[in-house]
């Protein structure tokens, strides 16, 4: 599986385009309407609904970036969960046909540590999984 980022961006764009659209589509109603008008009171209300209108953009612009990110978080963790499997599976081959000194190296590659509780009788395998930033 390959993680596509372009593609996941070309998605979440598409959609929040038609939002954009229609809210700057409202600002430009508006300012044509503040062009045609020389009362001041109106005025002031115009330039008042034109500013609450910009503040949504830039907040439905921090939605996109959020939205945005969380999904190429996603796909990432999916990607390195497919990746750790597809190392395990090979990992099951690769140590059935391994010597004592290379099942130990191998198995040296992928745990941290193995802890074995006396009084209770557990073990506790600790992975070595890659390291987030």
């Amino acid at each position: 599986m390959q993680v596509n980022i372009k593609n996941i961006y070309q998605i979440i764009e598409k959609t929040w385009k038609k939002t954009f659209k229609a809210v700057e589509l409202k600002i430009k109603r508006l300012l044509q309407k503040l062009s045609l008008t020389d009362d001041i009171e109106i005025s002031r209300l115009i330039l008042s609904q034109i500013q609450e209108y910009k503040e949504e953009v830039s907040k439905l612009k921090k939605e996109l970036n959020t939205e945005l990110e969380e999904e190429v978080n996603d796909s990432i963790e999916h990607y390195e969960l497919e990746s750790i499997l597809q190392k395990l599976d090979n990992f099951k081959y690769l140590f059935n046909g391994s010597t004592i000194d290379e099942k130990r190296k191998l198995l040296a590659s992928v745990l941290e540590k193995v802890v074995w509780d006396e009084d209770t009788g557990d073990l506790n395998i600790v992975y070595k999984l890659s390291k987030k930033k």
